[in-house]
């Protein structure tokens, strides 16, 4: 970690006790771990690209797109056969 990264860490935690600074590590942990691997995969990617992997939320908005194209057809389709 450089000095200036962590002079910002340690003010950010600077009044918090040590049993509040090891939940937070406990907390952060497995997000730390997870982006760690993840990071060189990302590396030149625009952040909007970044944000859809990590979150799928392209992927959503596809699956709730369909969703609705379905269950619209199908309430075109009940009005015919009714």
């Amino acid at each position: 970690m450089q000095n200036q990264d962590r002079k910002n860490a340690m003010m950010l935690m600077y009044d918090m006790g040590n049993d509040d600074k090891e939940l937070c590590i406990q907390l952060l942990k497995n997000v730390e771990i997870k982006f760690s691997a993840l990071w060189q995969g990302h590396k030149g990617k625009a952040f909007e690209e970044v944000y859809t992997e990590v979150t799928g939320t392209r992927k959503m908005q596809v699956v709730k797109s369909k969703l609705l194209f379905y269950s619209f057809s199908i309430a075109i389709l009940k009005q015919y056969i009714l």
